[in-house]
């Protein structure tokens, strides 16, 4: 039996207008190695997965630094995916689920993490609700947590604002939105000790470095090789790679020799030479 189809719609962020499509088990991250690939600082590694279990999708938080949050709440636990959730990674992007039509219904109970600890050791945090005017911040009690899925206390998403959402036919793929070929999307800023900044733009593909008047972005500074280092853009996906210059490359003071970048990260070619990549 074929398994049900779900996608993420990404609704913000850098990478806004990419579709990932959802197998049994997706990886969400800043590795290239996952499934669903987003490039932030504030992104871990390993952020968070989805996974199919009984039919249902569930949400769970890999342990991540800044945090996910299912429709405003933060997940501790695996928490079951309703269609149209909203999945925000590290306040840095936000992925509308959209869930396949064979779905089970809403009372499916999510599955017990194994590293969660079982349901009678558990407190939650009940917020009163009052009729009227919102009062401000109130108590809370603890208490423990309320039986069936807790959708009502969600903090819901105004999903007007996010425009029509596609229907899950034809089969999405996992690349972002091609650019227009007459139009560069992304630029790097080159600012170098003494002189004007300057933008040049950048070209979907390899886009090389260097002194070396062959180079797709000429920089004569006498301090970097003729070819220093490459910045590949594969639609949203942006790579840093050194090419064995005799000053290096430097993300965050960090040596590096292949490094994933993202619009906003600056870098460094020799202890010269910084620069910037932006997106228009």
């Amino acid at each position: 039996m074929t398994e049900p189809r779900a996608r993420l719609l990404c609704r913000t962020g850098p990478f806004a207008g990419a579709t990932y499509e959802l197998g049994s088990e997706s990886i969400i991250g800043r590795d290239d190695s996952n499934e669903v690939v987003l490039l932030a600082n504030t992104v871990s590694g390993r952020h968070a997965r989805i996974f199919r279990e009984g039919g249902a999708f569930y949400l769970e938080d890999l342990g991540s630094r800044n945090g996910t949050l299912l429709d405003g709440i933060q997940v501790t636990e695996p928490v079951r995916l309703d269609t149209l959730s909203v999945i925000t990674v590290s306040e840095a992007y936000d992925l509308v689920f959209q869930a396949p039509r064979s779905a089970p219904p809403a009372s499916a109970q999510p599955p017990e993490s194994p590293t969660a600890p079982r349901p009678e050791a558990r407190a939650a945090i009940v917020e009163k609700e009052t009729e009227g005017p919102d009062p401000g911040p109130t108590e809370a009690t603890v208490g423990p947590p309320p039986a069936g899925p807790q959708t009502e206390s969600r903090t819901r998403v105004d999903f007007a604002a996010f425009g029509p959402l596609p229907d899950l036919d034809p089969v999405p793929t996992n690349r972002p939105p091609e650019p227009s070929p007459d139009e560069a999307r992304f630029y790097v800023v080159i600012s170098v000790a003494g002189q004007a900044s300057s933008e040049v733009d950048l070209s979907e593909g390899e886009n090389t470095l260097g002194r070396s008047e062959d180079c797709d972005v000429v920089i004569g500074h006498e301090s970097l090789s003729r070819k220093h280092a490459r910045l590949e853009l594969s639609g949203e996906r942006m790579t840093l790679r050194d090419l064995g210059s005799t000053n290096g490359t430097f993300v965050d003071g960090r040596e590096i020799s292949e490094v994933a970048i993202a619009p906003g990260r600056s870098f460094k070619l020799g202890a010269e030479v910084e620069m910037r990549l932006e997106k228009r």
